[in-house]
């Protein structure tokens, strides 16, 4: 069974989105996966303690206005964008920094959509790929189907709700770690 390196890095993303979209696969006209937040914990995982948290936002340029679906679904205002919103290549600079020489984990495809948004915005790719792990492999690995779930509610695996409101990206990671810790607990 896989163990998980004494200091890791948990992380999610939040990206634009519309009604249907994706279903579509985001096929519809215009439809970029446009990063609008990354969230990332630096975790101890001996005591799955938090060490540092980051939340950043990123301007989207393909649509800058944030659709009323991703609003409702993520609680992130187009005021937040315009305030604190930065450009996708200073947020991945600042995330990359943030990350230093750990490993990161993610609930699925998120690394995907960073090399999306690489490309969307000409960004450099500041990325060592085998620095990034899909935290499903080590759910599925002690017997969770992570199909029946998401980044934001893996703690129902284990019959406990999550404590965070998801499509929040630091929240999500939170519920990532608890779900580390349950999984820990569990095996005790």
């Amino acid at each position: 069974m896989t163990s998980l390196p004494p200091t890791i890095i948990i992380f999610d993303t939040e990206f634009t989105a519309w009604a249907g979209s994706q279903e579509r696969d985001f096929s519809g006209p215009n439809e970029y996966r446009e990063l609008v937040e990354i969230g990332a914990i630096k975790i101890d995982t001996r005591t799955f303690n938090e060490l540092e948290t980051l939340v950043l936002y990123i301007k989207p340029v393909k649509n800058p206005l944030l659709s009323d679906y991703f609003i409702a679904l993520t609680k992130i205002t187009q005021n937040t964008i315009d305030q604190k919103g930065v450009s996708c290549r200073r947020a991945l600079k600042k995330f990359r920094k943030f990350i230093g020489n750990n490993h990161c984990y993610s609930y699925g495809n998120d690394l995907d959509i960073i090399k999306e948004n690489c490309q969307l915005n000409n960004a450099p790719y500041f990325f060592d790929d085998l620095m990034f792990h899909n935290i499903c492999d080590y759910f599925r690995e002690r017997g969770i189907k992570t199909e029946n779930y998401h980044s934001g509610n893996i703690t129902e695996a284990f019959g406990v709700a999550s404590r965070w409101t998801d499509h929040d990206a630091l929240n999500d990671c939170r519920d990532l770690v608890d779900g580390l810790r349950l999984t820990h607990i569990s095996k005790h």
